[in-house]
């Protein structure tokens, strides 16, 4: 099967031209690509926010012989491109329909999970000596209409209730007050919960981690083929072959459907869009009352996330986008400096310095997924953070390595909601149309909803 976009999203050779690959100052030493026939206990398949915290974990807690194949350099996908959110959630599953599935008791694991998660995140960046740029003490939700504030409260009890953390509601006086103004802020939620960071410093971070704790880092090493050999998995590069007794797979949106037959079908890639502004004056922040460190985003179903960056930098990101062309990428970056100049006016005259783009990464059932195939035990994964991935993707990656040593069953610990069977999409081959269809009707009811 043929990949779902452009042939340049998974060109490897070196990172985007981001703002977080010019300002995390100096590429990580120590990584080689693979060559020759090599061996090792447990192969770890994707160098970004899993891979590298399951190699950690895995060498620095229980000893084991583990190495990294990544097809670019350290944090070169998603775990390098990202927004910088570290939040407790990664599902596109609403609260109602995860407890009406797997029970009040599952879904309040899977969030204090999450908290666990951001509370990984800070204890990496401590413990391993990793300067990432925290910023705020909260996540911030705002009504992008004045209709998306009923109910707010009832919903703030809920998410108080199930998260067991402090929620705000905030109308738009208190968010005039609080955090910004415009004409699409009408109040908004505010969760103590949560940070935002620079994710190319913490992906660097993790990968020299990783590699002086004696994991063997190699990227410019895509797996082009996958054998099975008696009791060892073989992993072939361009440069070498890597056997090993056990395989995790954590390429998340990178997931190819030609990997592994137990991975075809299964994810869907979907395309973040991200701008950064030149510093803004201090008059220009003036201008919209702009007074939050915390990261923002909004509630269209097409959700907008932005946040104000140490050096007074704007940073936008959206998700709409299902074409990667030439001609199609800019015509999103031009539609998402437009939204900018929509929701802040009186920022028209700052220039946009930055866009990229990268993968958010869905699961057919909207939640994130750890743990073995079905029919190769063998075979770990984790993956599908639907755009939350920050935090999550690093307790997913420490979940894993407690996983395979062995020590604890996951049931004690670790949510249903995250512990189910991956499932292909149905008639895979659509599943990009799928979501074309469902961001045109997204983007109806943003409109008129």
């Amino acid at each position: 099967m043929t990949d779902l976009y452009h042939p340049s999203i998974y060109d490897a050779d070196g990172h985007v031209d981001s703002f977080w690959a010019a300002t995390a100052g100096p590429e990580v030493d120590g990584w080689s690509p693979l060559s020759g026939d090599q061996r090792c206990d447990v192969a770890v398949i994707g160098g970004g926010y899993t891979g590298m915290s399951a190699a950690l974990h895995l060498a620095r807690d229980y000893g084991v012989d583990v190495r990294i194949l990544e097809a670019g350099p350290p944090g070169w996908g998603a775990s390098g491109r990202n927004g910088g959110f570290v939040g407790p959630s990664s599902s596109k599953l609403g609260m109602s329909a995860m407890i009406a599935r797997f029970g009040e008791d599952e879904t309040r694991r899977y969030y204090r999970n999450g908290l666990a998660a951001i509370d990984l995140v800070r204890e990496l960046g401590e413990t391993e000596a990793i300067d990432y740029e925290p910023c705020g003490d909260g996540e911030l939700g705002v009504a992008h209409k004045a209709s998306q504030m009923n109910g707010m409260a009832d919903w703030a009890a809920t998410w108080r209730d199930i998260l067991g953390v402090d929620v705000e509601v905030w109308s738009r006086e208190a968010l005039a007050e609080r955090g910004y103004t415009g004409p699409h802020a009408h109040g908004g939620l505010f969760t103590h919960a949560g940070f935002a960071l620079h994710p190319m410093k913490y992906a660097r971070g993790l990968a020299r981690a990783c590699i002086r704790h004696g994991v063997g880092f190699h990227g410019g090493s895509e797996v082009t083929s996958w054998q099975r050999e008696g009791g060892e998995h073989r992993l072939i590069t361009k440069g070498g072959s890597l056997r090993a007794r056990q395989v995790v797979v954590a390429t998340n949106g990178f997931t190819r459907d030609r990997l592994h037959p137990g991975f075809a079908g299964t994810m869907l890639p979907a395309l973040s869009n991200i701008i950064v502004t030149r510093p803004l004056r201090t008059d220009e922040l003036e201008a919209h009352g702009w007074r939050t460190p915390c990261p923002v985003w909004d509630t269209r179903n097409l959700l907008f996330y932005f946040r104000l960056l140490p050096d007074n930098r704007f940073l936008l990101g959206a998700r709409a986008a299902t074409r990667n062309t030439p001609a199609s990428t800019e015509r999103y970056r031009r539609w998402l400096i437009r939204q900018l100049h929509t929701m802040w006016p009186a920022w028209r005259d700052a220039e946009i310095d930055y866009f990229w783009r990268g993968f958010v990464c869905l699961a057919a059932d909207r939640v994130p997924h750890i743990g073995q195939l079905g029919d190769d035990p063998t075979v770990w994964h984790g993956m599908a953070y639907h755009g939350g991935g920050v935090a999550w993707a690093t307790y997913s990656g420490q979940a894993l390595a407690r996983m395979i040593a062995g020590n604890e069953p996951a049931e004690r610990w670790l949510s249903a909601v995250v512990r189910q069977p991956l499932a292909k999409f149905p008639m895979a081959a659509l599943r990009l149309w799928y979501l074309r269809g469902a961001y045109v009707l997204y983007g109806l009811k943003d409109r008129y909803g």
